[in-house]
């Protein structure tokens, strides 16, 4: 399982290389690129990850990660950090943080 106070510092600190090997459990999704909601089918997708976040129990979806199959672990893991053009500037990678009784945050 992912330690999600390492994955919050390697956020905080911008150090994102070190998110690499790093493996997607139940709490930490990646996703290559952002969420298109102007598509139905995407905004069911970002429901479906943050209904698994809720069950269990919290986690984040960091979107900017490019993943591949461990065979061995049968795991995604990180592999690479995929810049992209939002709306206001460039971001290596957005975290969507959910937690039981919080609200939904963006941390970038």
């Amino acid at each position: 399982m992912a330690d999600l106070k390492c994955i919050h510092e390697i956020l905080a600190e911008g150090t994102f290389d070190r998110l690499m090997g790093i493996a997607e459990d139940e709490q930490l999704d990646f996703k290559r690129s952002p969420y298109q909601l102007a598509e139905d089918r995407q905004k069911m997708e970002l429901a479906k990850d943050i209904s698994a976040l809720a069950n269990a129990g919290g986690g984040l979806i960091l979107i900017g990660i490019e993943t591949r199959q461990d065979a061995e672990r049968q795991l995604e893991e990180a592999v690479q950090i995929r810049f992209f053009r939002s709306s206001t500037s460039t971001q290596p990678a957005w975290a969507t943080y959910w937690n039981p009784g919080s609200t939904l945050r963006f941390v970038a």
